[in-house]
């Protein structure tokens, strides 16, 4: 018996022969036995070419030459490593990764990915309003083996958007890190830049969510000021970033107090054309005034409107301190206490006159975004 190796890319054939009256015992098989005849013979292994195993597959006929190739035998190439579903579309961290036609991820040594056009998340929504948020990031993103997203020096960060339209800016030092563990899908960390705002502080956390979600920014290079009162301009400020800092451009200016080059004054003129504030009348808006909790409430409760949306409510008792409120504001109160959004202070009243510090405010925002994140 006699029989063959194996040849890459080739199928054995079949055996022929030169001469007459040889008989196989199988001519089909790579292994078989014949009876010798008294001349000399020539026995032939027949291969067939089925393809070099590419990609798309190979030919299925042999080369144009009747011999094989006396180079090196082909090579396959090397597979991409976790090819996306397409050439822009992967799973990612309980969302959808999308990148620009053409640029697609690119996956490094450690595991991680470089976007080189950048490209967005997309977090779905669902009944108990988790998720519903978009993250566009810029090119050059690179995003961790366990979901963190880091941003190049100059690219100016990421934005992230909820499905009711609030937008953030998310700057270039923080991390966005993925992780379906949490009611939006997302997280946001960076250093505290605070020294007057502390772990134990009761307003830590909202405070750290204002900054990192680009919405209220430190007073000094290395201070909030949690205590300080706020101006009608910050809350007006806070709320022009919260809807994404919409064009200006075309509006008219109903304020003589308020002029062009002021740091607020893009937010002012934007509240005022939609209806979120109208001033004190005589063409006054009083920017730096500090902000009292029954004027807080309205301008919130023109927000909402503004965005169409229709707050939860829920049975509260009345503020002890109830008659003090204006008739004007007393609507908006109402609204905004029943939502869980403003909290009286102690003794149960509400305190309409008061002025709110910048830890009120930002506790107050906080809220307002994750109950407004679920309608």
């Amino acid at each position: 018996m006699f029989g063959l190796g194996t040849r890459t890319n080739y199928t054995f054939d079949g055996w022929t022969t030169s001469s007459d009256g040889v008989i196989f015992a199988e001519a089909s098989g790579a292994a078989t036995t014949f009876a010798m005849p008294a001349n000399d013979v020539t026995l032939t292994a027949n291969w067939r070419y089925r393809g070099s195993g590419n990609y798309g597959g190979g030919s299925t006929e042999p080369p144009t030459t009747t011999e094989p190739p006396t180079t090196d035998e082909p090579t396959e190439p090397d597979e991409p490593d976790d090819p996306p579903e397409d050439d822009n579309t992967m799973q990612i961290g309980g969302g959808t990764l999308i990148t620009p036609d053409g640029k697609p991820p690119v996956k490094n040594d450690d595991g991680s990915l470089t976007l080189p056009g950048g490209g967005k998340i997309v977090i779905p929504g669902d009944d108990d309003g988790n998720g519903g948020v978009t993250i566009d990031v810029p090119p050059g993103t690179v995003i961790s083996d366990d979901g963190k997203l880091s941003f190049p020096e100059g690219s100016g960060g990421a934005s992230i958007t909820y499905d009711n339209g609030f937008t953030f800016a998310i700057g270039e030092d923080m991390t966005i890190i993925l992780d379906i563990t949490v009611p939006r899908g997302y997280l946001v960390i960076a250093d505290n830049p605070f020294a007057d705002v502390g772990e134990s502080d009761w307003f830590y956390d909202y405070v750290m969510f204002m900054y990192t979600h680009g919405l209220m920014a430190g007073t000094g290079d290395d201070t909030f000021n949690p205590n300080m009162t706020t101006t009608r301009a910050m809350l007006v400020t806070i709320l022009y970033r919260l809807d994404g800092c919409p064009d200006v451009n075309g509006l008219d200016n109903p304020f003589d107090d308020v002029a062009a080059g002021d740091w607020y004054f893009d937010a002012v003129i934007w509240a005022a054309a939609n209806g979120i504030v109208v001033g004190y009348g005589d063409g006054l808006f009083g920017p730096g005034d500090e902000i009292t909790r029954e004027q807080m409430a309205v301008i919130l409760a023109n927000y909402i409107n503004y965005k169409g949306m229709e707050l939860p409510t829920v049975q509260t008792p009345a503020f002890n301190d109830e008659s003090e409120i204006s008739a004007w504001a007393a609507e908006a109160v109402k609204l905004m206490q029943a939502a869980g959004i403003v909290l009286g202070r102690p003794g149960g009243i509400y305190d309409p006159k008061g002025s709110a510090t910048r830890a009120e405010i930002a506790a107050l925002i906080a809220r307002f975004i994750e109950i407004c994140a679920k309608i």
